[in-house]
């Protein structure tokens, strides 16, 4: 066997490690991960197996999923340990999301729930039975890392789950656990669906907050001339500018 360059050490160890971390089923595990990155597009799972990296026959990929198990507390510890370092000062930025993967013609499929899907091709959108997820990804440096999001976790939100600000504080705390002290708390991003009082009064301050922590108009003042009813004096918070005009408390 031939022994890989020092550039080539560090992903040789990172793949070792990954490799370590399933468990059931780990070489067709370890190989389905592998026709995925090397496949170009999205695709049928069964395809995957079509890709020169899974050198297993094709119901493998299949068996790895309905059998194979994994560590993910190893994985996520793995995953932390090499995320790219934000620049000097800087706090790495983390987003939160939900997604559905629509199942309304499958009955007897667990966990469904009600989501919103939106219509192709219309601006309306509809009620029907979904698979729901909710995703936690890294956002690197655009030098770093380009346009990429980097998997932290993800978890089902079934019908017996917490609600979705319960779920992404825990989500938080999971992935913020494995950090070695010192580590610059990240920034949480999330959209208007999240309850964000009750993330501020999560009891543990292991993330702070995309917004501010007083209003994005701090300063009503007196009414300007020519403004409209509703406008606020002020500046306005804009998160490219958010450091200098509404500073995070520490």
């Amino acid at each position: 066997m031939t022994k890989p360059s020092a550039d080539l050490a560090p992903l040789v160890a990172f793949r070792q490690q990954v490799y370590a971390a399933l468990d059931h089923r780990q070489e067709s595990l370890f190989e389905l991960i592998d026709g995925v990155l090397s496949t170009p597009e999205p695709t049928a799972l069964v395809r995957f197996s079509l890709s020169p990296a899974f050198r297993r026959r094709w119901p493998s990929a299949c068996d790895a999923l309905a059998d194979g198990s994994l560590d993910p507390v190893a994985l996520r510890t793995l995953f932390q340990q090499h995320l790219p370092p934000p620049a000097a000062g800087e706090r790495p930025v983390w987003v939160l999301d939900g997604t559905t993967w629509p199942r309304p013609a499958a009955a007897t499929s667990p966990a469904r729930t009600d989501g919103q899907v939106s219509s192709k091709g219309t601006p309306s959108s509809t009620i029907v039975a979904v698979w729901e997820y909710q995703w936690l990804v890294a956002l690197p440096e655009p030098t770093a890392g380009g346009s990429w999001a980097l998997p932290l976790d993800v978890q089902r939100r079934g019908p017996t789950a917490p609600t979705p600000t319960q779920l992404a504080i825990q989500q938080l705390r999971c992935a913020r656990a494995p950090q070695p002290a010192g580590t610059p708390r990240p920034v949480a991003a999330l959209d208007s669906g999240y309850h964000a009082h009750e993330l501020a009064a999560a009891p543990s301050p292991d993330f702070c907050s995309s917004w501010a922590p007083r209003p994005a108009h701090p300063s009503r003042g007196e009414k300007s001339p020519g403004r409209r009813p509703g406008q606020c004096p002020g500046p306005r918070l804009r998160f490219t500018a958010a450091k200098r005009t509404h500073p995070l408390a520490a």
